[in-house]
């Protein structure tokens, strides 16, 4: 018991006694229940589907990038989600499968994703 009073006191002033902080803190017990406290600036105009070359804040874009939308990504770090909303698993394996990240200097040549 006084473990738990000693943890709860701290979490408590770690967030400033701000109960809404102190909710998210004590949900976020696991790596799949992960509470994102601060939204993550996206990559605009990524909604549609397409190939895109997503570069780094303040990289030059290549000479040559026929067929690819460029688009500039406002951090160093890029994460990745898909969301299938088709309910047949045969169309989201398909959809999957459809999907390729890879190096640009690797364009001509995509490798397999790992399935």
């Amino acid at each position: 018991m006084k473990v738990c009073v000693l943890t709860l006191l701290v979490v408590l002033s770690l967030s400033g006694a701000d109960p809404r902080m102190l909710a998210l803190a004590l949900k976020a017990q696991s790596d799949f229940e992960r509470v994102e406290l601060t939204p993550r600036p996206g990559i605009p105009d990524t909604d549609a589907p397409g190939r895109y070359l997503l570069l780094a804040p303040g990289q030059d874009p290549p000479a040559d990038v026929t067929g690819y939308a460029v688009r500039h990504s406002p951090t160093f770090n890029i994460e990745l989600g898909v969301r299938l909303t088709d309910t047949d698993p045969e169309k989201q394996k398909q959809v999957l499968s459809d999907l390729r990240v890879y190096p640009y200097a690797q364009r001509a040549n995509p490798p397999q994703m790992i399935k």
